[in-house]
């Protein structure tokens, strides 16, 4: 278990595929921010496979608390250095126009804004 954020570059990590690996660290109460490269020994595009191989121990992810409350909660995962945060992300929406925007449309859109809102997030 890593005990300085520093640390987490000499353990296994999981990340996206690209080709530098980075993570960006602020903390949550201080002016601090640390960069922390490292070397994913899984390699993949999909949260899904991310949130697999972490609980199964392949290493240590960067992944949205959205996805994985739930693997927290019951102590499949834990969250380490909750004190430093990686940058959020941002979900955009496309569609054609609001303009003769279908009912449809118009309820998709309201009924995932509403989700969003309700899910238990923590925010800075």
């Amino acid at each position: 278990m890593p005990q300085q954020l520093a640390e987490i570059q000499n353990f296994p990590c999981i990340g996206f595929d690209r080709p530098k690996h980075f993570w960006d660290f602020r903390h949550r109460e201080k002016s601090e921010t640390q960069q922390i490269e490292f070397h994913p020994r899984l390699r993949t595009d999909s949260f899904g496979a991310m949130i697999s191989a972490a609980i199964s121990g392949v290493g240590i992810a960067s992944l949205p608390k959205v996805f994985v409350r739930d693997a927290l909660k019951s102590g499949e995962l834990i969250e380490l250095f909750p004190e430093w945060q990686l940058p959020q992300g941002v979900i955009h929406v496309a569609y054609a126009t609001r303009q003769g925007m279908l009912p449809g449309v118009r309820a998709m859109l309201d009924h995932l804004i509403s989700g969003f809102k309700a899910l238990d997030i923590d925010h800075p």
